[in-house]
């Protein structure tokens, strides 16, 4: 058995020599991605959210969109406005800072993104994330939480206090 570790640097110079090939590797990786959609990790499963009454967090996975990103597609960008809750499925993603000059780390599945949107708190992103692998991102609009939350005064409290 042979197992080869590319590093994203690797990666993005063979994106450039190989995009033929590549992009067949990120067909197949896509559909391997849609088929594991099902059995990867849940947003119930995000530790903010997981104290919280069931029937709230059900009502929050209703609105939850999956969107499949591939290599080099960036989920947010660092200065603009933060009005959505990201949750890193599947996937591995680096997160860059000042202008994509400088990565500062590395996310992966269960990883989540901007988690002012889910606590109502109006701001910006402070860093850009860049998915290194195909990758599904679930998506929770702040408008969304803010919807669900009229039924559920108690969840409102709760987060506030996380927010506070």
């Amino acid at each position: 058995c042979v197992l080869w570790d590319i590093g994203s640097a690797a990666l993005a110079e063979l994106r450039v020599k190989f995009p033929t090939e590549c992009a067949f590797f990120d067909k197949v990786a896509l559909k391997h991605v849609q088929m594991l959609a099902p059995y990867t990790e849940h947003i119930m499963n995000v530790p903010m959210l997981r104290p919280g009454e069931r029937a709230f967090l059900h009502e929050l996975d209703k609105h939850v969109t999956s969107h499949v990103k591939m290599p080099g597609e960036e989920i947010v960008k660092e200065g603009e406005d933060c009005d959505s809750f990201y949750f890193l499925a599947l996937g591995v993603c680096s997160v860059y800072r000042g202008g994509n000059a400088r990565r500062i780390t590395f996310l992966q599945e269960a990883s989540f993104i901007g988690e002012n949107a889910l606590l109502g708190i109006p701001s910006k992103h402070t860093a850009t994330v860049v998915c290194d692998t195909v990758c599904d991102v679930r998506q929770l609009a702040r408008s969304d939480v803010e919807k669900s939350l009229v039924y559920y005064p108690r969840e409102a409290r709760r987060l506030e206090q996380i927010g506070d």
